[in-house]
């Protein structure tokens, strides 16, 4: 089971002409989908590429209430990344009622961490991370993070995918936390220091 990087898709905030293109004021918001496929890696993806995205102040967490995965873990997995010098907001349970977590969709300046959806490519990954942020500055708006049923307080999935949450891309050096295979990952946060 590991992790995968789907292509990019250029979006805004307001359908125009039912297109696939929104639009948002001026800037221009991107999503990208983390996630694995199976083919083969390019060595043009071995290394670490540089994080340009940033959150402009640090994002708060919600927990759904669907996902098994427990809030201690995930303080947890914030501490790795706040010992690299990232920065978190609060982090909470939802609600079973709670809005955000029904429809999926965070809230500005929001991490959610959910189960599934039907947009997840089961067999193919243990977790997903979707990232939303503005292409003229390179801020992230909001990001949600899916993790596989039974895998949810499982050691470094929720650090790689917060990794994802914060700007990381994947890579393939055996023993990081950014690797896109589970099985060939680890601890190793080279390369992964906070420069802003």
């Amino acid at each position: 089971m590991d992790f995968c990087v789907s292509a990019a898709l250029a979006m805004q905030l307001a359908f125009v002409n039912m297109s696939p293109h929104l639009h948002f004021l001026a800037p221009q918001v991107e999503v990208y989908n983390e996630c694995k496929k199976t083919e083969l890696v390019s060595k043009m993806s071995r290394g670490i590429k540089t994080n340009n995205l940033y959150w402009e102040q640090p994002p708060d967490i919600l927990i759904c209430s669907s996902s098994n995965i427990k809030t201690d873990r995930v303080r947890k997995a914030t501490r790795y990344w706040s010992n690299l010098g990232y920065s978190f907001g609060i982090v909470q349970r939802a609600s079973p009622s709670n809005f955000r977590c029904v429809n999926g969709d965070p809230l500005t300046n929001q991490i959610i961490v959910d189960i599934p959806s039907q947009q997840f490519s089961f067999g193919e990954h243990l977790g997903t991370t979707r990232t939303w942020w503005r292409t003229d500055t390179g801020q992230i708006i909001k990001a949600k993070i899916e993790i596989l049923g039974g895998w949810e307080n499982t050691e470094r999935i929720l650090e790689h995918e917060l990794g994802h949450a914060i700007g990381w891309k994947d890579n393939t050096i055996t023993g990081h936390i950014m690797n896109r295979s589970w099985s060939h990952g680890g601890m190793s946060s080279r390369g992964m220091r906070n420069k802003r």
